[in-house]
């Protein structure tokens, strides 16, 4: 998450980089695969100070790197997240000289130089301790190129870049700039890395359609987008209960006996059902055994085994030093 809010700040301002503290990221919660509502982004980024650009010197860089790692590992808000930026720290160092090493867009970073820098005007404003990135106009020495009055809010910029994702050329107001504009920031989202395309690009609107009737719900050809929730807004079924169906050993649909009726089922036992048959597709597309869902065989120890569907893309933006006693 931390890379991809700061490639994406980064990407829509044409930054030289961008940093955010790991504090910014909220909600506190793991979000599944699924639709993604508007509460989340604003339950995940809740604040409503500004995505601001200034312009530092490498030195006030790696002041905020120092900064940032200072109170590892304590769960502090000022850890920090970057784009375009790779750093190697040292936990066992005094709090403010543990960055051993800096590159900016794949080159050591020059003390000397000077960065543009995309970032929270909460950071501009010397909050978690990022008092390098104070402005001229605060006693900095910081250069204001976009302030807060004409930033742009991270759940703005999130919301505006899913929207850019679904309908670039489909707006009858489209224009051309911003068509251009958020069309390059998309594929630099692709070729770092921060956004898969999806890999069944055989998948066609007409098919979701079909899919989608088969189940009870209404498609938007043209957008591609359903008028309903096509599941939970069904009302509840009337079913049998046979003992010998257990729903949850079925990695198939078509293995389970089609439903006969019988009684109407409440919403709780409704939600249940529909629960068991989204677990066995995700089991499915997961690739997850389903004797050992928890990823281990008896007498194994606990470990963590990464399916392909939630494995982690490292790409060593942060890395931190582990010394052995």
């Amino acid at each position: 998450m931390g890379n991809f809010v700061s490639d994406l700040m980064r990407y829509y301002y044409g930054t030289d980089c961008a940093m955010i503290a790991g504090g910014t990221i909220r909600a506190d919660m793991v979000y599944p695969p699924g639709i993604l509502r508007l509460k989340d982004i604003v339950d995940c980024f809740p604040f409503e100070d500004p995505v601001v650009v200034i312009k530092v010197k490498g030195q006030q860089l790696l002041e905020a790197l120092q900064n940032g790692v200072s109170k590892y590992p304590a769960l502090d808000g000022r850890f920090p997240q970057v784009s375009n930026i790779s750093y190697t720290f040292d936990p066992s160092q005094n709090s403010y000289d543990r960055i051993i090493g800096v590159q900016v867009g794949g080159k050591p970073l020059d003390v000397a130089r000077e960065y543009s820098l995309a970032t929270r005007d909460f950071m501009v404003k010397g909050g978690d301790g990022y008092n390098c990135f104070l402005p001229e106009s605060k006693g900095g020495s910081a250069v204001s190129v976009v302030d807060e009055e004409n930033g742009i809010l991270l759940s703005m910029l999130l919301r505006q870049h899913f929207l850019s994702s679904m309908t670039v050329g489909r707006w009858k107001h489209w224009g051309a700039a911003l068509g251009q504009h958020w069309g390059t920031v998309q594929e630099h989202l692709r070729r770092t890395g921060s956004v898969v395309e999806r890999t069944d690009t055989n998948h066609t609107f007409r098919r979701d359609s079909s899919d989608a009737s088969a189940r009870g719900a209404s498609v938007d050809v043209a957008s591609g987008r359903r008028k309903s929730s096509a599941i939970w807004d069904r009302p509840p079924v009337r079913i049998i209960e046979p003992a010998e169906m257990d729903l949850s050993e079925s990695e198939d649909e078509s293995e389970v006996a089609a439903p006969v009726l019988a009684r109407e089922l409440s919403a709780e036992e409704h939600e249940l059902v529909v629960a068991r048959q989204a677990m066995r597709k995700w089991w499915r597309l997961a690739g997850l055994n389903k004797r050992h869902a928890m990823g281990y065989e008896a007498g194994e120890e606990l470990g963590v085994r990464w399916t392909r569907g939630i494995s982690p893309q490292l790409d060593g933006r942060i890395k931190m030093v582990l010394r052995v006693l």
